[in-house]
């Protein structure tokens, strides 16, 4: 799988149905390379993102434990992220900031959700604009929380690795001590990042029936850490 995320199209009728759950569309374009497809999927105990496609590479996260699972069908391997604390602060200071920018009284509305815009920084850096729709898919926002926390934790593991010249305050930001802030106001159906990376809500369908399939790791695969040079043992085995 080409992108580790920082998002239904159901092939026939699956055996049986792990829950209803919210699936998400959104376009992704990043710096350089063609614009894509993200598919998120969410159900009570799972949060799944693929490029669409039900048996191609995908990122599972746990959502009882925070567990993250990242598959990779090529060479049949799995990344396992296990959620860790950030409790180290910050090498640089970091100062915080949000400003809401005002859409004017016509301000357009998504079904019942009135969109919002805002622009967020560290230490006078923009590090996310952002048009959020109100109220919107709050289980969706559940989940993305609980994925980047997972995530903070394993970047902050590697950050003492950083060079001090590659500390920017928007990563740092974004990125392990303040992972969530963007979703603070509800669901971003238009974002950018610092980088360029832009990300637009297309789609949504609520109460899906979602194949239970789509939420199981595959067996035999090798199982890695970030870090490892070899396989850890399958805790299940």
């Amino acid at each position: 799988m080409r992108r580790l995320l920082p998002l239904l199209w159901l092939a026939g009728a699956p055996a049986s149905w792990a829950a209803e759950g919210t699936v998400a569309h959104y376009m992704v374009n990043e710096p350089g390379l063609p614009a894509y497809h993200a598919r998120l999927l969410v159900t009570p105990d799972y949060l799944r993102l693929d490029e669409g496609q039900d048996t191609g590479d995908f990122t599972l996260l746990d959502r009882r434990d925070g567990a993250l699972y990242n598959v990779s069908r090529d060479d049949q391997t799995l990344l396992v992220i296990k959620p860790t604390p950030v409790d180290d602060a910050s090498p640089i200071p970091l100062d915080l900031a949000e400003e809401e920018v005002a859409l004017g009284p016509d301000a357009p509305r998504l079904g019942d959700a009135p969109l919002k815009h805002y622009r967020l920084s560290a230490n006078g850096t923009t590090c996310w604009r952002i048009t959020v729709a109100a109220d919107l898919l709050p289980e969706l926002v559940a989940a993305k929380r609980q994925l980047l926390t997972t995530l903070a934790g394993e970047q902050a593991r590697g950050l003492k690795e950083l060079p001090a010249d590659l500390q920017q305050p928007c990563d740092l930001a974004n990125h392990i001590y303040a992972p969530t802030r963007h979703l603070a106001h509800g669901l971003p159906i238009h974002s950018f990042d610092e980088r360029g990376r832009e990300e637009r809500l297309v789609d949504y369908q609520l109460k899906a029936p979602l194949a239970d399939t789509l939420f199981t790791l595959p067996e035999g695969y090798q199982r890695f850490a970030p870090g490892d040079l070899a396989p850890i043992r399958n805790p299940t085995e």
